[in-house]
């Protein structure tokens, strides 16, 4: 997995789902994760710090 280095200053996640429009299975097939999953981290952050 893909970890961008601290500099990056990437926002967070949940930041990055917010602004996207769609259906969470479109934006969890586009994150190769499943709807679930992506439900979780909405709910709770995901591990890692991602």
């Amino acid at each position: 997995m893909y970890r961008a280095p601290s500099q990056a200053n990437l926002p967070h996640l949940l930041t990055l789902l917010n602004d996207v429009h769609g259906n969470i299975d479109q934006v969890a097939r586009h994150l190769g994760i499943s709807p679930a999953t992506l439900r979780k981290y909405k709910v709770r952050s995901p591990p890692g710090g991602a």
